[in-house]
């Protein structure tokens, strides 16, 4: 990322412990061993707590969702490691590998008694059976090919995008423009993008977590503050968000991936496969367009792209790196109480 964008993360993480540090206090709950949450073991002093899945989470009707963890009396700062979901690989031929997550943590100062919101994301699911089902955390769905029409050559779908990993803080407020309560972003781990390629043996992985995807029909990655990933291929196939196009990510959430099948006109060529979606993030990365010549329009040699990486969010002297391909998306909250 650019200096640009350091610059204007720094300035974003100050904003969130400002506003954390105006939050009233409220009665704080200790951390005897019988009061800890299923999720939270002690030793000696330090407290850590471990979240692999959404076990215990609430859907509060005030708008703030994920697992909930109040911060006993005594603590004032927590340090926080959240690691997102790696991208899924591409199905049914030559496999092309979905994008590792991100790895984001930091230190994040906290009134004792508020409450924070914790969310672990998914990997990807890769394009066989399950890729139409609904990835945790965001990530975008990967594309498909139908056998009804592309009998030559066979199916080939994309992996689905990564999904995102974070802790919200629960400021308790709202505002007009904003009725619900109003949930801070601490850390947030973006997922990676979903892998595409073709039955001829053409890959595009999909891009790490904060990059775009591979292929000139890949997904991008956001630039920075409110830039969303652009879909890929929409220079080919429009950008009206026709369904060969890969389709824009968005706060919280990856793009969908370009398809091809029955209700599309045929494809043609070397290079017919799905896209992969894009991964979930503070900002979602871009879907990757499908492969091939789709009634007219495109190269018919040209493999699909690759699903775009997400783009994390950490407080102020954070670090955000890449997580390794055997590792499992998971949020972890240490803290020392005084």
């Amino acid at each position: 990322m650019g200096s640009g964008w350091k610059m204007r993360r720094v300035c974003l993480a100050a904003a969130v412990g400002s506003t954390a540090a105006g939050l009233a206090v409220f009665p704080g709950s200790g951390v005897a061993a019988a009061q800890l949450p299923s999720q939270c073991a002690q030793s000696g002093k330090a407290v850590t707590c471990t979240y692999t899945d959404n076990s215990g989470a609430v859907s509060d009707p005030g708008g703030v969702q994920g697992v909930p963890l109040t911060i006993p009396d005594g603590v004032w700062n927590v340090h926080i490691e959240a690691t997102g979901g790696r991208g899924g690989d591409s199905c049914c031929s030559t496999a092309a590998p979905g994008g590792p997550g991100a790895v984001a943590g930091g230190d994040v100062w906290l009134v004792p008694g508020s409450t924070v919101y914790i969310r672990v994301g998914e990997n990807g699911h890769g394009g066989g059976s399950d890729a139409l089902t609904q990835v945790e955390g965001g990530g975008g769905s990967g594309g498909t090919t139908d056998w009804r029409r592309n009998t030559t050559p066979p199916n080939v779908n994309g992996g689905d995008g990564g999904g995102l990993s974070e802790v919200v803080l629960d400021t308790g407020r709202s505002s007009v423009l904003v009725p619900h309560r109003i949930a801070l972003p601490l850390v947030i781990a973006a997922g990676g993008g979903g892998g595409a390629s073709t039955s001829s043996g053409l890959l595009s992985p999909g891009g790490d977590a904060g990059r775009p995807g591979a292929g000139a029909r890949g997904g991008g990655t956001p630039a920075g503050y409110g830039a969303f990933g652009d879909g890929g291929g929409q220079a080919v196939f429009g950008s009206d968000g026709s369904s060969p196009a890969g389709l824009a990510g968005g706060p919280g959430y990856g793009g969908s991936a370009g398809s091809s099948g029955a209700t599309f006109p045929v494809a043609v060529g070397d290079g017919i496969g799905g896209g992969g979606g894009g991964g979930a993030g503070w900002y979602g990365g871009g879907g990757g367009a499908a492969g091939g010549r789709i009634g007219g329009p495109g190269e018919a040699n040209e493999p699909p792209g690759g699903g775009g990486g997400g783009l994390s969010l950490v407080p102020s002297g954070g670090t955000i790196g890449l997580s390794s391909s055997d590792s499992a998306p998971s949020v972890v909250v240490t803290f020392t109480p005084a």
